[in-house]
């Protein structure tokens, strides 16, 4: 890349972030289809939800086993589906995450993302039932008060009746059902992924991997060579390798140093050596692009 001209460096920048890079093999859900047909039909900004409908990748060092479709437009905050790297999944029964680039609080730590919904009709329920989503995410959702009159407070009136009103049209075009005890919904998602057929990483996401077993090398905690890192890998197993992708990127405190990028291409050979070519792909657009930016601001 570095015998590349500023033009084409310019344009490895803005190369565009496309549906096929972002789902892979993977089928999108057909009821986000029907979301985005349904808006567009009916001229309808689904913002009064709370979010905006976007095509987006996961930057390092955010879990690369997601696939934004969401965003709330503030603090770089976005809904993602979980695929706990699974090459065949139907993302419709998938978890729903929230990230945000500031982090959210979480059992006395600062994590991101966090989970937000089973799967993406209760995503739907969830926003239309509280016209401030934000109050699931921004405290630990198994304990919050969820506070209507507080939420409401936070609108004002016209706010509140577009919510109103497009949480009708919402709930009658997806029938979709009201969460009556949001408490104990969140309790039983966090339990349900902490269960024994989940691999325990560093966010309060895991890994679902029903062939859990033992881990046959030490986890890593704290930075190696990438030297290292790529022989770790070579004599890691599975259960290893998927806590490494997941845990190690944020390991790193610097994301556009030459080591972190480095450590980018060891991921990328790897993640394609286990059969993750979707999320191989996206590590290397992701890499490409600030390999790029480097270099473009090395010429200017």
């Amino acid at each position: 890349m570095e015998g590349k001209s500023k033009e084409e460096l310019v344009s490895i920048v803005n190369t565009p972030i496309t549906e096929e890079v972002i789902y892979g093999s993977l089928k999108k859900p057909q009821e986000l289809v029907e979301l985005e047909k349904f808006a567009k039909e009916n001229s309808i900004d689904l913002y009064a939800l709370g979010f905006f409908l976007t095509t987006w990748i996961p930057y390092s060092p955010q879990p690369i086993d997601m696939i934004p479709f969401a965003t709330t437009g503030v603090d770089g905050t976005y809904f993602a589906f979980l695929t706990d790297f699974k090459r065949d999944i139907n993302l419709s029964k998938s978890p729903v995450v929230v990230y945000s680039s500031g982090g959210l609080e979480f059992e006395g730590h600062t994590y991101s993302p966090v989970l937000f919904a089973r799967n993406f009709k209760d995503f739907l329920s969830i926003c239309c039932q509280f016209p401030n989503p934000s109050a699931v995410y921004e405290s630990d959702p198994r304990t919050s008060s969820f506070d209507m009159e507080f939420m409401e407070m936070m609108c004002d009136e016209d706010e509140l009746e577009e919510h109103k009103e497009l949480s009708s049209l919402i709930r009658k075009r997806f029938s979709l059902n009201k969460i009556h005890d949001p408490n104990e919904y969140f309790t039983n998602f966090y339990e349900e992924r902490n269960g024994a057929s989940f691999i325990k990483t560093n966010d309060p996401l895991n890994i679902h991997f029903p062939q859990i077993g033992k881990a046959n090398y030490p986890q890593l905690t704290e930075l190696v060579s990438n030297v290292e890192l790529a022989r770790y890998l070579e004599e890691s197993d599975q259960y290893n390798r998927l806590l490494t992708y997941r845990n190690y990127p944020s390991l790193h405190i610097n994301y556009s140093s030459e080591e972190f990028l480095g450590m980018l291409e060891v991921l990328i050979e790897f993640l394609r050596k286990d059969g993750f070519d979707r999320e191989a792909n996206v590590l290397q657009l992701n890499w490409e692009k600030e390999k790029a930016n480097k270099l473009l601001h090395g010429k200017s």
